[in-house]
């Protein structure tokens, strides 16, 4: 495993995956073996310009394999939103714009607390907006789509009320602190 993580920094990607794959047979429930495999699957996918889609389906099985042995736990809870987001990335890279827009509503309805959320919720709309105009696309699914598509101008002020309540959280917390500080006593009291 350790080799592996050597050669995904100097960019030895092929020789990567193998060795967590090789690390991956002797422990197979281990969520963050296929998760790197799935990195490094995409990352070569990049490099090549797509010239080998079996890659993307390579890496959409591992990132499977990865969350279906994540566990739940407040140590891991960070990593499910940003599994399922890379995996929604996946799915809009094949074209698959309806599992994308599936995966992004997890992280929208399930995490919102979570750094991706702003961003699923930007991303779902640009996938639903893509779909709808797809030349493909039936009139019917089109009007729902674009009817569920949160406009430019709502999504902006959903990102002005966001930023204005952390701007404003943290100045409460900053303001309780500092008033916290202040009751402190400075220092050991005279008899």
């Amino acid at each position: 495993e350790r080799l592996g993580h050597v050669y995904m920094r100097t960019g030895e990607l092929q020789m990567a995956i193998e060795n967590f794959n090789a690390a991956m047979k002797g422990r197979p429930r281990f969520y963050q073996l296929p998760l790197l495999v799935g990195r490094c699957e995409v990352a070569l996918w990049r490099e090549e310009n797509g010239a080998e889609p079996a890659r993307l389906n390579r890496s959409h099985d591992c990132y499977q394999r990865c969350l279906k042995h994540l566990p739940l736990t407040m140590a891991t809870a960070g990593d499910v939103p940003i599994v399922i987001m890379e995996l929604a990335r996946i799915y809009e890279r094949f074209g698959a714009f309806k599992g994308a827009l599936d995966l992004l509503n997890r992280i929208v309805e399930n995490f919102p607390g979570a750094p991706e959320h702003e961003d699923a919720m930007f991303r779902s709309a640009a996938v639903m907006r893509h779909a709808a105009n797809l030349p493909g696309a039936p009139k019917q699914s089109r009007a729902a789509l674009l009817a569920r598509a949160p406009s430019a101008a709502s999504c902006a002020r959903l990102r002005r009320r966001a930023k204005r309540s952390i701007a404003s959280a943290c100045s409460t917390s900053i303001h309780a602190s500092a008033q916290n500080a202040s009751r402190a006593p400075s220092g050991p009291s005279e008899a």
